[in-house]
């Protein structure tokens, strides 16, 4: 997919209101924007409280799959997000990526209806709400093998899958992951939650959901099908969802702080974006590739920003 150049210059901002009147519509990023796990950015809360009072439309749109859309709204509301209450039971205004990625199966590939799942509870929540049948995830968090017992494994395995899901797994163990290979070998399909290379807590590095996905693509030779962000389609349901037109997508902007999830996704659906320097990029860093090269290998927001604020 070519990345679309953004409609201007790069542009550094020193507050929010510099562009509070170019746009109608924001899309935030969540994780290291609004809150650093369980520590809020009270300036992003902020700001988008004043967007809401000044009768903006705000979305989030996170991949993050260990949560339901339920749950990132219920921590929305603790940060002091009040006016997001009334969409507590039908939260339209967040997309994650296990949201996404099952409503995606569920109307294109509708021949699925029993998957093998790496990934939360949560994560596995959200597929059966959608109505699928899900095997894995916790119930196997206990279960171990060994690879002298492989002979045998098959007998292991339930009839009748459509499709592997992997997600984010803190209880991963390698009885899923062989679980996860006889799956997709046996099905052909392989969906997973998100491209982000890690997670940041306190500026540390864990991993996410990609190194499994990795794992199993390097395993069975079959690349996962992947439609979060940096996928642009992730907009079109977000415009198709709360009835934004086409024609009006020069005032939509994306906030985010990392340049191959946000910006790029930013750019790939021809939308502006402003990066924040809160997480994933760090700003001397950018600044020095920015300066050392005139089209530098990542892609170019069309603003950037220290920390949101007002």
């Amino acid at each position: 997919m070519e990345t679309q150049k953004p409609n201007q210059k790069l542009k550094h901002l020193n507050n929010f209101r510099e562009i509070i009147e170019r746009y109608e519509y924001y899309i935030f990023d969540m994780d290291v924007v609004v809150w650093m796990e369980n520590r809020i950015l009270q300036d992003c809360v902020d700001t988008i409280k004043i967007l809401i009072k000044q009768n903006k439309k705000v979305y989030f749109l996170t991949n993050n799959n260990r949560h339901t859309r339920k749950e990132l709204l219920e921590k929305l509301i603790k940060a002091g997000i009040t006016e997001l209450c009334k969409e507590i039971n039908d939260p339209k205004c967040i997309l994650n990526a296990s949201y996404l990625l099952a409503s995606y199966i569920k109307n294109h590939l509708r021949e699925i209806k029993k998957i093998y799942l790496i990934g939360t509870e949560s994560f596995k929540q959200t597929l059966e709400e959608e109505g699928f049948i899900v095997v894995g995830g916790k119930m196997h968090s206990e279960k171990s093998f060994k690879i002298n017992e492989a002979e045998n494994f098959s007998d292991e395995i339930e009839e009748n899958f459509d499709a592997c899901v992997s997600g984010f797994d803190d209880e991963i163990n390698y009885y899923k992951l062989a679980y996860a290979t006889h799956v997709i070998m046996q099905t052909k399909k392989f969906f997973g939650a998100t491209k982000d290379s890690c997670y940041l807590v306190n500026n540390k590095r864990f991993p996410s959901s990609v190194g499994i996905i990795k794992l199993l693509e390097t395993t069975t030779d079959i690349q996962a099908t992947i439609i979060s962000k940096p996928d642009p389609r992730s907009l079109e349901t977000i415009m198709e969802t709360h009835g934004i037109d086409k024609i009006n997508k020069n005032q939509i902007l994306m906030i985010g702080d990392n340049l191959h999830t946000d910006i790029e996704f930013a750019n790939n659906g021809g939308i502006d974006s402003l990066l924040v320097f809160t997480g994933m990029t760090e700003e001397s860093k950018f600044y020095e590739e920015l300066n050392k090269n005139e089209n530098p290998l990542f892609p170019s927001p069309t603003y950037t920003m220290k920390l949101l604020n007002f």
